[in-house]
């Protein structure tokens, strides 16, 4: 069990240091209110380490550039095995994982805060669309593959961008996807210091726009202490519509790869170093630029700033740049992030051939792990059956543990739906995926040796411990 707080009191707290940051001039440009999500400070949900493991895995595939890729996506999962633990019905850091120190730390909360970060916003969005399932895409992967203008600016102000776009789509067929941004905290200090990374992340999920609108958004900064493990959740809102259509239209639009975006993104820098001098002759320039050459279609609300503070100086705060995805690049955009979604589950899975048609291009050649090759399977997939009798074909890592017992990792993707990716129905892969998820779930068998995490694109995560 995790628990999360999504309370009032939370985002009034939030609300409060945004304007405590702001007087102290680290605070400018653009932002999103925090809002509550209506909850109580004592929310809880039902998961396990596979879980968080499951989703850091899927969450941190689209790595590339290198020809060990394969490796890193392994690694982010193995490094983490032995930090979580149970302690009375919650999730703790196991004694191993709260011993680590100084830049350790650093990382252990960049990749746990990014699985806890998942598996409580999906419950979150559950408890809102009932009738959807949410998939995370790297925001800088789509922005790299959108071909941003002016991406080296942008790179200036990283810290003013969110984590993820969660893609949602229908559960029970039909039409449509929604789009919600993430920024996903960890922190091994206490709740103030994870109410001061909520407000920098009210700056970091406005920096993003769809048709110059706000999308829907949520922020989790996770708790990660020894005497249990608590979320901490705000929820700005938006618009969360990305693309609406038939279950025809929804087929036709997945079936098509994306290719070149037909136009670019268009950027726009805000905040008071953003405007005119101020002997210059006030005009429409305080409206953002578009870097692109085209003009923006609308202004979010996100860029409206709090009243100054009584006693302000007037100096102006610190500028920050916003990525707008023009109207007209709505549906390519959406295509993207669905073949981005595809790809995710077939990188953690080890299958990198098959997720080359799914990626901008392939990166390079990447060095397979190569534990184990078997006859009429590409690249190092092997297949393996889970205790429940579901088939899988993915890869596996063993190693060596004190008494003489062994660890299996085993990763992968459930065979249909690696049959369907394989031959390029994204449709037919969305339309399985969460329907198996649903089913086989349920019927895992309880054992203390063993842990087994499935996912609503099919992906699975079997841990063991053999004698």
């Amino acid at each position: 069990m995790v628990r999360f707080d999504g309370s009032d009191e939370l985002a009034a707290r939030v609300e409060q240091e945004i304007v405590r940051q702001r007087k102290d001039r680290k605070f400018g440009g653009a932002w999103k209110t925090p809002t509550s999500l209506g909850l109580t400070s004592q929310e809880s949900l039902c998961t396990s380490p596979a879980d968080v493991l499951l989703n850091i895995g899927v969450a941190t595939a689209l790595f590339d550039g290198s020809p060990f890729a394969e490796v890193a996506r392994h690694w982010a999962q193995v490094r983490y095995c032995g930090t979580l633990r149970r302690k009375e019905g919650r999730l703790a850091l196991s004694e191993a994982g709260n011993r680590v120190v100084h830049h350790h730390k650093v990382a252990q909360s960049e990749y746990l805060g990014i699985g806890f970060s998942l598996v409580v916003v999906r419950e979150v969005l559950r408890r809102r669309y009932p009738d959807w399932t949410f998939s995370p895409v790297d925001v800088d992967y789509a922005f790299r593959y959108g071909g941003v203008a002016g991406l080296g600016e942008v790179n200036q102000y990283t810290d003013s961008r969110p984590d993820y776009f969660l893609v949602g789509r229908r559960t029970k067929g039909g039409g449509g996807l929604k789009l919600v941004v993430l920024e996903c905290k960890g922190t091994h200090q206490g709740t103030g210091h994870a109410v001061e990374q909520l407000a920098k992340a009210c700056k970091q999920v406005a920096s993003v726009e769809v048709g110059g609108r706000s999308p829907d958004g949520l922020m989790v900064a996770t708790l990660l202490q020894a005497s249990g493990i608590e979320s901490k959740v705000i929820d700005p809102p938006g618009d969360s519509d990305l693309w609406q259509g038939s279950a025809q239209d929804m087929d036709d639009l997945l079936n098509e790869r994306p290719g070149p975006p037909p136009g670019e993104f268009e950027i726009r820098e805000v905040g008071a170093e953003a405007a005119e001098e101020p002997d210059s002759e006030p005009d429409s320039e305080s409206e953002p630029e578009t870097v692109a050459g085209v003009e923006p279609e609308g202004r979010a609300d996100s860029e409206v700033g709090p009243p100054p503070e009584e006693g302000d100086s007037g100096e102006r705060p610190a500028r920050s740049m916003v990525v707008n995805v023009p109207e007209r690049l709505r549906t390519w955009f959406s295509k993207m992030l669905a073949n981005a979604n595809a790809a995710s589950a077939l990188l953690f899975a080890g299958a990198g051939d098959a997720a080359a048609r799914y990626l901008k291009d392939s990166g390079g050649s990447t060095i397979p792990m190569n534990f184990h090759e078997e006859e009429g399977l590409r690249s190092s997939l092997r297949s393996f059956e889970l205790p429940n009798g579901m088939s899988i074909l993915g890869t596996r890592y063993s190693t060596g543990l004190p008494g003489g017992r062994t660890l299996e990792i085993h990763k992968g993707i459930e065979k249909n739906l690696y049959r369907e990716l394989e031959a390029g129905r994204l449709a037919g892969f969305m339309r399985g995926a969460h329907e198996i998820a649903e089913e086989r779930s349920r019927s895992f068998p309880r054992d203390p040796r063993q842990s087994v995490a499935l996912g609503n694109d099919g992906t699975v995560l079997w841990m063991r411990v053999t004698e």
